[in-house]
């Protein structure tokens, strides 16, 4: 019987060894040390072994009644599309414990969620479990995960020693900030509905300005102005900033329409959105930075592209630099190489003596969007852009843009650029 208060080391060898278990007395020690297990990997010192546990907590474990046929992890970029039968658990015999261990970098950091699944459940077949979004949606958040159990907004993450913290994202915050909404209309759209958080300007030091995509996401469930101004008040954060958020169609091709080279949008947003927000601001902004990830990260890098002068840093993380006009969807591949991007950052070094500056990454698991956004980044730094590169362990994930974006806005002294070997992120459920 393992001891509650036996080692990460000494619970993972109960798991994956032949002694015979007791049910209660593992879930009791798995609980108190919190999901998943990291250890050391022996085999590889610069490597961490994630352990992935789920038992069922209530009886029928389905809520449809099903039989469980088996339960699946997904690990975002780790355990999906190729990589899927990594994620599928066995059982810890003679116990409803299941399990499955991945090795990894010792500073990787993703999101995960577990599904346990009928044998007709979505994405399975023959007892496989064939990676889509419907698995994804009807997968679980790990409530026995610490990041979990501490109230984070990212769900279950797991995290090897070295990776980044995130604390800074978990409330409650303490900050004092003016919301305002409005809507602009935009030919061809529906408009842009916008959000301002302003901090408190009864403080006299400046206020800069944050533009960021998908405010549904990052002004709503991550309150990411009262994050900054919590940060501030506490000496973490060297600059104040307001927070400028556009709420993105929900729909993925609506979004594709919406932050894919949209012309329309972004001048409506130079044009009629900034104004109104400089109007809440004691003062104009002493800098403009605008933020994106994923479809909002290729936003962003048009943005900066083609309004160098509004902006003063942009900052860009997985962007979707697979982008070309005239796409409706998501392309299946999207492996080639596409010039769109690659144009549109040539005209700008062109066409202005004076670029922002850009803070580029992008995740080591990423697949093919890895290498294409470092062509990108090439393509930017012989343009002209002050360029600040780097990849980090880990896939398309907020929780590690979120950490990047932390130490992007607390950064004014640059970083390294191009060419040379990209720079490695040290340790200090997404499509598009």
């Amino acid at each position: 019987m393992p001891d509650p208060t036996a080692t990460p080391e000494r619970i993972r060898e109960l798991i994956v060894g032949d002694a015979q278990v007791d049910t209660g007395a593992l879930t009791t020690a798995l609980t108190r040390h919190g999901t998943p297990l990291i250890t050391d990997d022996p085999d590889n010192p610069d490597r961490q072994r994630m352990l992935f546990t789920w038992w069922p907590s209530r009886d029928p474990v389905l809520p449809d009644g099903k039989e469980l046929a088996g339960v699946y992890v997904w690990v975002n970029r780790l355990t999906d599309k190729e990589h899927a039968d990594a994620g599928l658990m066995r059982r810890v015999p003679g116990t409803d414990v299941w399990f499955t261990e991945i090795s990894v970098p010792r500073d990787t950091m993703a999101g995960y969620r577990i599904y346990p699944f009928a044998a007709d459940g979505p994405g399975v077949t023959d007892g496989r479990v064939e990676y889509s979004r419907a698995v994804v949606a009807h997968a679980l958040i790990d409530s026995r995960n610490n990041l979990v159990r501490s109230r984070s907004p990212f769900g279950s993450v797991a995290r090897c020693v070295s990776a980044p913290g995130l604390d800074a994202w978990t409330g409650p915050h303490s900050a004092t900030i003016t919301e305002t909404t409005g809507e602009v209309s935009v030919a061809g759209e529906s408009g842009i509905r916008y959000r301002l958080g302003v901090p408190d300007t009864a403080d006299p030091a400046p206020i800069n300005l944050l533009i960021t995509f998908d405010a549904e996401k990052w002004c709503d469930r991550y309150q990411l102005a009262q994050v900054l101004d919590h940060l501030y008040r506490r000496g973490r954060l060297g600059e104040r900033f307001a927070v400028l958020g556009l709420h993105s169609p929900p729909g993925s091709g609506d979004r594709l329409r919406f932050l894919g080279g949209n012309h329309g949008v972004l001048d409506a947003l130079v044009g009629s959105v900034l104004p109104q927000a400089h109007r809440h601001l004691p003062a104009p902004p002493p800098s403009t930075v605008v933020a994106g990830q994923s479809l909002g990260g290729l936003a962003a890098l048009s943005f900066g592209s083609w309004y160098p002068e509004s902006v003063d840093r942009v900052l860009a993380y997985s962007p979707s630099v697979w982008f070309r006009p005239g796409l409706h969807a998501r392309p299946a591949d999207v492996s080639g190489r596409q010039e769109w991007i690659h144009h549109q950052l040539r005209d700008a070094g062109r066409a202005s003596a004076s670029l922002p500056r850009l803070y580029l990454a992008v995740g080591d698991f990423e697949g093919q969007l890895a290498p294409n956004v470092t062509e990108a980044a090439e393509t930017a730094d012989a343009a002209g852009f002050p360029l600040t590169f780097r990849t980090y362990s880990g896939g398309h994930d907020d929780s590690w843009w979120a950490s990047m974006l932390l130490e992007d806005l607390a950064d004014r002294r640059g970083g390294p650029a191009l060419p040379g070997p990209a720079t490695h992120f040290p340790a200090t459920d997404t499509e598009c």
